[in-house]
């Protein structure tokens, strides 16, 4: 009895241990695509806020 509760309590702990491990490596990946997600869309902001720029210039040289 005794040696089957430690085989039990001990299978639960490795199971409670991978789940969390999961989590985590699920949310840590989220975190970096959301941070990845983010940080693209501000350089395609940045790029079209040079591009218009340029563009505006370019029209203002011409006129």
């Amino acid at each position: 009895m005794i040696a089957s509760r430690a085989v039990i309590a001990s299978r639960a702990t490795i199971a409670s241990r991978a789940t969390i491990a999961s989590r985590a490596t699920i949310a840590s990946r989220a975190t970096i695509a959301s941070r990845a997600a983010i940080a693209s869309r501000a350089v395609i902001a940045s790029r079209a806020v040079i591009a218009s720029r340029a563009v505006i210039a370019s029209q203002a040289t011409i006129a």
